[in-house]
C-alpha cells in the first residue's frame, strides 16, 4: 500500500473543484469503449476517410465530462504510439477560437508524428495562403490587399494542410495511427455555419480529407441544437452522462484511498455508506472526498480511517457542503 500523502492530499483540498480531473477514474467504461471502436472503424476507411460518426458525451455540469475525457487521452496516449491505435488530442471551445488555431492545429501535427512536426508551420502557411487566394476567384475590376493567414482562410486550409503535411513526411502518404479529436465545453460553440471553429469541426464530421479522424464533443444543455446550428444535423451518436453504478462509485472511493495512501483498515463498509449517499453523482462524490480529507488529513487521524469515531458527523459535513452550493 502506498504510503500516506499528507502533502498531496492537501493539494487536493486546496484546489477546490471538481472539473481538474484525478489520477484514478471508474465506470463510464461502455462509453470509453465506443469511442475507441468507432476510431479503429476510421482507420479501417483511412485511405477515403469514414464520415459522420461524431460521438457526444452529454451531461450537466459535476457529471463528470472532463473526466471521461481526460481518462481517454490518459490511456490512448500512454507510451510510445503504436501503428493503427488511436491517439487522442484535446481541446476546448476557446482553444480552438480564431486567435489560438495554429497552435491548436500544431498540436494535432504533434500527435500525429512529432518528429517532423516542425515541417508542418510551412505547410500550413502555404496552404491558408492558397485557400485565401481561392476565396479571390471571380473578382474583377478591384485591387485586394490580401493578408496570409486570415482566420477563415486558415480554417479553409487547415485539414487539407495536415493530409499534405503528412504526404510530404510520410511514406505511406497516411497517418500510422488514428487520431481522435476531442473538444470540450462544447456548448459555448458560437451558431451558424460560417463560424470559424465550426467549419472545422463539420469538415472534421464530414471526413472532407481522406484521413482517419473522429470527433468527440462534450458539453452541457441543448447540445444538439448547437450542432445543427453550425452544420452538424445528423450522424452523431449522443452519450448521456447519468449517475455512477453503485460498484463504479465505491470504486472511485477506494481509488481515492489507494491513491493519496489512505489506510482503509476495518472501515470498508462505513467508507461504502459514505460513497453511497452521493447517489453516484460525481459532482457530489467529489465533495464527499474533500470532507473525507480534510479529517483524515488531521494529526489525530495521521490518514487512517479506523480512527474515525463518528462516521455520523461526516455525513453531516457532506450534506452541508452539497446544499451550501
Amino acid at each position: 500500500m502506498a504510503t500516506f500523502d499528507r502533502q498531496a492530499l492537501s493539494d487536493f483540498i486546496s484546489a477546490k473543484t471538481s472539473t481538474v480531473p484525478l489520477p484514478f477514474f471508474a465506470g463510464r467504461e461502455e462509453i470509453l469503449e465506443d469511442i475507441v471502436k468507432v476510431s479503429h472503424e476510421s482507420w479501417k476507411h483511412r485511405k477515403e476517410g469514414l464520415d459522420r460518426v461524431t460521438r457526444v458525451v452529454k451531461g450537466p455540469t459535476g457529471s463528470g465530462k472532463t473526466s471521461l475525457l481526460a481518462e481517454l487521452e490518459k490511456r490512448q496516449n500512454v507510451g510510445r504510439p503504436k501503428f493503427g491505435l488511436p491517439r487522442v488530442c484535446r481541446f476546448t471551445v476557446a482553444q480552438l477560437a480564431n486567435a489560438e488555431m495554429r497552435t491548436a492545429l500544431t498540436r494535432i501535427a504533434r500527435v500525429i508524428d512529432e518528429r517532423n512536426v516542425q515541417y508542418f508551420p510551412r505547410t500550413l502557411e502555404i496552404r491558408t495562403k492558397h485557400a485565401t487566394l481561392s476565396s479571390m476567384e471571380g473578382t474583377t475590376g478591384e485591387i485586394m490587399h490580401v493578408r496570409v493567414g486570415l482566420p477563415d482562410a486558415l480554417v479553409s486550409g487547415a485539414l487539407k494542410a495536415i493530409r499534405d503535411w503528412i504526404r510530404l513526411v510520410s511514406d505511406s502518404n497516411n497517418l500510422r495511427w488514428p487520431i481522435i479529436v476531442v473538444v470540450d465545453e462544447a456548448q459555448n460553440l458560437q451558431p451558424g455555419k460560417d463560424n470559424n471553429v465550426g467549419k472545422f469541426l463539420r469538415g472534421i464530421h464530414n471526413a472532407e480529407v481522406e484521413m482517419p479522424f473522429t470527433l468527440v464533443l462534450a458539453g452541457e444543455g441543448e447540445i444538439e441544437r448547437q450542432l445543427v446550428s453550425i452544420g452538424i444535423k445528423r450522424g452523431f451518436t449522443v452519450h448521456n452522462l447519468g449517475s455512477l453504478k453503485e460498484d463504479e462509485t465505491e470504486a472511485v472511493m477506494t481509488k481515492f484511498c489507494d491513491h493519496f495512501g489512505i489506510e482503509i483498515g476495518g472501515s470498508t463498509t462505513q467508507l461504502r455508506s459514505l460513497a453511497n449517499q452521493t447517489g453516484g453523482w460525481p459532482k457530489h462524490l467529489h465533495e464527499a472526498q474533500v470532507v473525507l480529507a480534510q479529517l483524515v488529513a488531521e494529526e489525530r487521524i495521521d490518514g487512517k480511517l479506523d480512527r474515525i469515531q463518528d462516521w455520523g458527523k461526516l455525513h453531516e459535513d457532506c450534506q452541508e457542503l452539497r446544499e451550501s452550493k
